[in-house]
């Protein structure tokens, strides 16, 4: 949850997920519910579907300063990662 809300922050714009992270199982299911006539149709199984949305909560300004700070973290992490690179070589 706290990954969506900042990418949603960062990003200014409304993000969407299932609120079954276990998209892979739960599409099996379906189709072997599917298969055994449990369900009826692909329609009836996109009336189950849940998803949870993400809006922005912080201004454009606030999200431009979060952006820069994070830009700053990824690239210490690959100056890190390169600086361990050159120690294997």
């Amino acid at each position: 949850g706290y990954l969506m809300q900042f990418q949603s922050d960062i990003l200014q714009t409304q993000i969407a997920r299932p609120q079954n992270a276990e998209t892979t199982a739960l599409g099996a299911a379906h189709l072997a519910g599917l298969g055994i006539g449990f369900w009826y149709s692909e329609e009836e199984l996109t009336k189950q579907d849940q998803t949870i949305m993400y809006q922005p909560r912080i201004t454009k300004e606030d999200a431009d300063v979060l952006y820069r700070k994070w830009t700053t973290a990824i690239n210490a992490t690959l100056a890190f990662h390169q600086g361990l690179d050159e120690d294997e070589a």
